[in-house]
């Protein structure tokens, strides 16, 4: 879910508004072929390496991480023995979730949602990810759906500071050529989604915030019946 700063600032790019805008990551993309990738231009197939004021970055802040880390393992121990101490019932319940945990995984991998993309380097797909970095080396891109389109936004290259404000309009894919899908259609609530393409080639996104709304975003323009003509259709 976007903050106030980036929604207003994603509208202002755009002239318009838009129905759901997030940050979201894409996988490593796998290795291509060495004729394939230079028929697409030989571009970058990974972000740019972290900078040296960003590594710096990290080394100041790393007493806090650890202060962090040893918070959040500390709440986990917590959480272990309250479920261990509590009535049957309640560890009942942690099973249940672990089960629910590892459903949810199962059904990922089986509608490919762990995968990067379908495989077919000559798809649109393919095509579209060998030149995913070309643009911007940025590890991360801003996808907004908007009435006609997604779009995809970052800054030019890799910045620790500042991503928002020098953030540009990379690639725009019309309704017709590509649309937004979650093929577990809401049974479970997940970071991952697909953008699938017009000759059913497609490629896997994973939003950065959580929780992500895109189940939500997808459920209410059905519901509303895309008078907008979203790029959104309802999962297989």
């Amino acid at each position: 879910m976007l903050n106030t700063y980036d929604k207003l600032r994603a509208q202002q790019m755009l002239g318009q508004q838009f129905v759901w805008g997030e940050w979201c990551k894409l996988g490593a993309i796998p290795k291509p072929p060495p004729e394939v990738h230079a028929a697409a231009g030989g571009g970058p197939l990974r972000p740019s390496r972290v900078s040296p004021f960003t590594v710096l970055l990290y080394i100041i802040g790393l007493p806090a991480w650890i202060l962090i880390g040893l918070y959040g393992l500390a709440e986990s121990a917590l959480a272990l023995l309250v479920a261990v101490f509590r009535p049957k019932k309640s560890v009942n319940d942690v099973r249940e979730f672990v089960s629910e945990g590892s459903q949810k995984d199962a059904a990922l991998n089986e509608h490919g949602l762990t995968q990067v993309f379908d495989g077919d380097w000559q798809g649109m797909a393919g095509q579209f990810l060998l030149r995913y970095y070309a643009p911007s080396s940025h590890p991360t891109r801003l996808v907004i759906l908007k009435p006609g389109a997604i779009v995809f936004m970052a800054p030019p290259k890799r910045v620790t500071l500042g991503k928002r404000k020098k953030m540009q309009v990379l690639a725009e894919l019309p309704v017709d050529q590509a649309v937004v899908e979650n093929p577990l259609n809401g049974t479970w609530q997940t970071q991952e989604f697909r953008i699938r393409f017009a000759d059913q080639s497609w490629f896997t996104l994973t939003a950065t915030s959580t929780p992500s709304d895109i189940d939500a975003c997808i459920s209410r323009v059905r519901r509303r019946g895309n008078p907008d003509n979203y790029p959104v259709v309802t999962p297989f």
